[in-house]
């Protein structure tokens, strides 16, 4: 247990560092690139990265299943059973990246027709969907190995990795940009450093492992097969409808708007993203804990696990996203003051998207729970129910209210999978009453709700023209805001302890 909460701890302090880095240097850039480029070209950009990541979302059903399948052979530490499973997810990596490199010349010779893109040729454009697939192609080569390491609960490697060249990307777009480099060199760059990350997972995983070919049947394939894996289809699937959802906004703003409005759609995004992957990062590694005390049966330890994991996400992403409600529009003004393109300051999209965000997370434990017991045929219709929602409402609302139509699409189709994990769990895996849930949401709403009244009061006495009376407008109320939130989680944990004993 002593390596668990070593390794745990690990993942923890190195994915918020992460997060950090990652938030500061993506601020830094989006800046830089907007301010170069314009908002249409930089929104181009977004929009590329979340077509391509349509085709990408083959990677993460048969990851999700492949970790789940994993855990128990990691924990037994039985070798035979690792090179069998990493043998199957590399022949089908192997055919994703095919696919890939198919799909994305498609895109390339059409994006510039669907999008209405008018600030760049054709040529450009084309150049542009190329180079930045170049580091999701490589990606797929090693992905296989970056789920080993992550399934080894080693999920700091990865990060570390990440801070580096999230880093080293950043330094040289403020470079290039400053020697006048085109937009297309910019992200051919970026995509060179990026892909570094897969190529040294792969190096560390064959440095670590002893990964062999597993021999048994003709041509050393493997003679059985592993029965956790069989579920990939499933999981691709779901995992096909998550990518859907994720990206369904910035696709329908795409087609049914423009792409200076997707540039205001990833201005926000990205602020609030920064704060989402902070957020999470305090439960790095908890999915291949999970994984390990079910294959252990130790349902004890995975019952007290799965509270102080819940405990703490509502605590840390109810003070960051209630501090981010207040503080998100005034930030967005002072940092687009100087781009007279596009209206950037929309108060209810921003409200609507924070609170998107703040659902996703938390619940996550419910999320990764069902994930780690590999119940991927059981909860399907969850998220084909959640794309399905978010699609429909995007598309009919924004037609109507534009770009808060796509933030009310993406509220309510998160909510929706969210109440499904918790009925499940309650009946299935763990267990759970769903009064504990009652409990634990009445105390999120009443310190969310607080916060925002006296938020916007405390605001209202500083000068946000500038980052420094920003910055201590958001001290204050961040400060207020743990206090709230700490108040109101001790009367809530005493309330929960009885519960659960009841």
């Amino acid at each position: 247990m002593e390596a668990r909460e070593r390794r745990a701890k690990s993942n923890i302090i190195v994915s918020v560092l992460g997060r950090f880095v990652t938030a500061i240097c993506g601020l830094v850039v989006s800046k830089l690139l907007i301010q170069t480029y314009g908002s249409e070209a930089y929104g181009a950009t977004d929009s590329i990265a979340k077509f391509l990541a349509y085709i990408f979302v083959l990677d993460g059903g048969v990851s999700g299943v492949a970790r789940a399948a994993l855990y128990k052979p990691l924990a037994m530490n039985d070798e035979r059973k690792i090179n069998e499973l990493m043998y199957k997810m590399q022949r089908f990596f192997r055919v994703l990246a095919i696919i890939f490199a198919v799909y994305v010349p498609v895109i390339a010779c059409t994006f510039k027709q669907f999008s209405h893109l008018e600030c760049m040729d054709w040529i450009s454009t084309f150049m542009l969907v190329i180079v930045i697939s170049i580091s999701t192609f490589i990606e797929y080569l090693a992905f296989s190995y970056i789920i080993l390491v992550n399934a080894a609960q080693k999920t700091y490697i990865d990060q570390t990795i990440t801070i580096v060249t999230t880093f080293i990307n950043a330094v040289l777009v403020a470079v290039l940009v400053n020697c006048g480099s085109g937009l297309v060199l910019v992200k051919f760059i970026t995509s060179l450093v990026i892909a570094a990350r897969p190529v040294i997972m792969w190096l560390y995983a064959k440095r670590h492992y002893n990964l062999t070919r597993p021999s048994g049947e003709p041509h050393g394939e493997p003679s059985t097969e592993p029965d956790l894996l069989d579920q990939k289809w499933v999981g691709l699937a779901q995992h096909i409808a998550y990518v859907l959802h994720k990206n369904t906004d910035v696709v329908v703003l795409t087609f049914f708007g423009d792409l200076k409005l997707v540039a205001v759609y990833a201005v926000y995004f990205m602020v609030i993203s920064g704060i989402e992957t902070l957020t999470l990062s305090f439960s790095s590694g908890m999915e291949a804990l999970f994984g390990e005390l079910l294959a252990k049966k130790e349902y004890d330890t995975l019952d007290k696990t799965f509270s102080r994991y819940e405990s703490l996400i509502s605590v840390v992403a109810g003070v960051l996203f209630s501090v981010t409600a207040v503080m998100i529009v005034p930030f967005v003004r002072i940092y687009t003051k100087e781009i007279t393109d596009v209206d950037y300051i929309y108060p209810a999209f921003a409200l609507l998207l924070t609170l998107a965000s703040y659902l996703f997370c938390i619940r996550m434990p419910y999320h990764a729970l069902v994930t780690a017991s590999g119940s991927f045929r059981l909860t399907q219709i969850a998220s084909y129910g959640e794309a399905a929602l978010n699609i429909i409402l995007s598309v009919v609302l924004v037609i109507k209210f534009g770009i808060v139509g796509v933030a009310i699409g993406t509220v309510a189709a998160v909510s929706f999978r969210f109440i499904y994990y918790v009925v499940f769990l309650s009946r299935e895996v763990a267990q759970r009453k769903v009064g504990l849930f009652i409990v634990r949401m009445a105390g999120n709403i009443l310190p969310f709700g607080i916060v925002l009244l006296l938020g916007y009061n405390v605001i209202s006495r500083f000068d946000l023209t500038g980052y420094i009376g920003w910055g201590l407008a958001a001290i204050t109320v961040t400060a207020m805001s743990v206090v709230i939130w700490f108040a109101v989680e001790y009367v809530l944990r005493r309330i929960v302890m009885k519960e659960t004993v009841r």
